[in-house]
């Protein structure tokens, strides 16, 4: 017996790890990063856009146009693209398109003919490329619900879904609906989602999705403000959990109409007096800071007050702004203190 369990335990490390450590991934491992509910079709990516995608580390789903679109007279093509379209408008999931020429960069093999392709990046890189081929032809080319099983079986529905105003109100009313409202051309916003709210999700089960609300297209408006007053962003309309004219990134939890607490990325006023750089204003002060439900644990819950470090604080056109390396230490176990809080 003792014989037995001797040689049970002196197996060979290469077949021990081939019980114990070569687990195959699930679909669960590879969460998209981004849905959408407010798509008419499939986004068109530029080669930039698509760089950007894969800068930020992206895990997202792209169909492989042959060439440009406009000068495809291929049937197979306009089938697949038709399919696409019919996806992102009945699914949170969003399909993106790019000219599979513009992609080859990227491990992407091109086609010899114009003829459809879908390929799935995780994390930044290439993960699977599907080809079509006239003669095993797949059901996903042309249906619409074998699309949506191929991309389940090898990805996670993202946590991050954009929704568009009239969403943002009828949600609102839901028992809880966390948003992140944004901008998307924002630097702040360029920030905070691939640096801490992709990688958060990437990172935790989180089955609670927290819905983006791009204000992208109201920014320089005329009525701007009066914008931001009417969604909670100011403290106008929203004495406690505004923040002065109304900043983004903020995010909220709504309860059943009311908003329950909330957060903001960023947005610091720094001012120099007597040659120190102090925080003179900051969403994270001493009068709020007792509204705030996720505090606890977090190192520094007040940041209003807190004196910089020269290095700390760049000036431009008079005014004095803290840098986000610096800054990011102090908001991202901010932020991320509110996300375990609220999403389960």
């Amino acid at each position: 017996m003792k014989n037995k369990v001797l040689k049970l335990t002196l197996l060979p490390l290469s077949l021990l790890t081939l019980i114990g450590c070569n687990k195959q991934k699930s679909s669960s491992d590879y969460r998209l990063s981004y849905g959408s509910l407010c798509d008419d079709g499939a986004l068109l990516l530029s080669a930039s856009d698509f760089k950007d995608k894969v800068d930020n580390k992206e895990s997202f789903v792209v169909a492989l146009i042959p060439g440009e679109e406009s000068s495809i007279s291929c049937l197979c093509w306009k089938t697949f693209s038709w399919v696409i379209d019919n996806f992102c408008m009945s699914d949170e999931r969003i399909i993106y398109k790019a000219n599979v020429f513009h992609l080859t960069d990227y491990g992407v093999t091109a086609p010899t003919k114009e003829d459809p392709g879908l390929a799935i990046f995780i994390n930044g890189k290439l993960y699977k490329q599907f080809e079509y081929t006239v003669k095993d032809t797949k059901e996903y080319w042309h249906d619409t619900d074998a699309l949506k099983d191929l991309i389940s079986k090898y990805t996670a529905n993202p946590n991050m879904i954009y929704i568009n105003d009239a969403q943002y109100t009828e949600y609102q009313s839901n028992d809880k609906f966390v948003v992140s409202i944004i901008r998307n051309q924002c630097s702040d916003c360029k920030y905070i989602l691939p640096n801490v709210l992709d990688p958060y999700f990437k990172k935790h089960k989180v089955e609670d999705k927290l819905y983006l609300l791009d204000i992208q297209s109201h920014y320089g408006q005329d009525n701007y403000q009066s914008y931001k007053d009417s969604i909670n962003l100011s403290t106008k309309n929203n004495p406690t959990y505004g923040y002065g004219d109304g900043v983004v990134p903020t995010t909220f939890i709504y309860e059943k109409g009311q908003i329950k607490d909330g957060t903001v990325f960023f947005n610091e006023k720094v001012t120099k007096e007597d040659d120190k750089y102090i925080v003179s204003d900051s969403y994270y002060t001493t009068e709020r800071k007792d509204n705030l439900n996720y505090l606890e644990g977090v190192k520094h819950p007040v940041l209003k007050g807190l004196e910089l470090k020269e290095d700390e604080v760049v000036e431009y056109e008079g005014n004095y702004y803290w840098k986000s390396e610096s800054s990011e230490k102090y908001h991202t176990p901010l932020l991320q203190s509110f996300l375990k809080t609220y999403m389960k």
